[in-house]
């Protein structure tokens, strides 16, 4: 974490962007409190991934809470390819003024972003997604991306991929517990059995109609 942490704070002046991926089924969960000390003044957009596996409700919802709060954040999916083709126009806003300055000398710059964000919130699919390859390692496990890289991108982006990391203490009980729920802590440090009987107790009184037609439940 204190390698990440290092890393961004002197790669942060290389990029004109921060690009922060969290979950769209956990926002707040997902979000880094540590990320947005480091980033400061920089311009940041928020992406909520993986959004074709949350309540569509509920994340509409969300973007009006961040619009409220003055901070820019997009829907998106790299499954489903969702909002991908708005991250750069949305950029392009962030950036107006440096934009108008590259023009008036000249320059024809592309924009480069850094993309952060918490371990298996879907970053290394993100950047394969956009790149048009397989530029990152991906796999359903935290931890997979250990260093930076730059990846060139097929939206008018540069992009700089930094590993996922995790804050050193979750103050709140359930934001550990989400995380440990989508896969951003490592299934060693939970009990899975404990951690199955939490869900199911959240399904039940969230979704229960759902919950008992995936796994075929009766009252009886």
């Amino acid at each position: 974490m204190a390698k990440t942490r290092r890393l961004m704070q002197e790669n942060l002046k290389l990029v004109d962007l921060v690009i922060e991926l969290r979950d769209a089924r956990i926002p707040y969960s997902s979000k880094n409190p540590e990320i947005e000390k480091l980033v400061g003044d920089k311009p940041r957009l928020i992406l909520l991934n993986k959004a074709s596996l949350a309540d569509p409700v509920v994340s509409r919802a969300w973007l009006r809470a961040f619009e409220a709060r003055g901070e820019h954040c997009l829907l998106v999916d790299c499954v489903t390819g969702q909002g991908l083709r708005d991250i750069y126009p949305v950029a392009c806003e962030l950036l107006a003024d440096k934009l108008a300055r590259w023009a008036d000398k000249g320059m024809n710059k592309k924009i480069r972003a850094m993309i952060v964000g918490i371990p298996n919130v879907g970053k290394s699919s993100f950047i394969n997604r956009i790149a048009g390859s397989k530029k990152a390692k991906v796999e359903n496990r935290p931890g997979v991306t250990l260093n930076k890289q730059w990846v060139s991108s097929n939206i008018g982006l540069e992009l700089l991929d930094m590993p996922g990391v995790l804050w050193p203490k979750f103050e709140e009980k359930r934001v550990g517990e989400n995380l440990a729920l989508t896969g951003a802590i490592k299934d060693t440090i939970m009990d899975a059995e404990e951690l199955a009987m939490i869900l199911c107790d959240r399904l039940r009184k969230i979704a229960p109609d759902a919950f008992a037609a995936r796994y075929k439940l009766t009252e009886s």
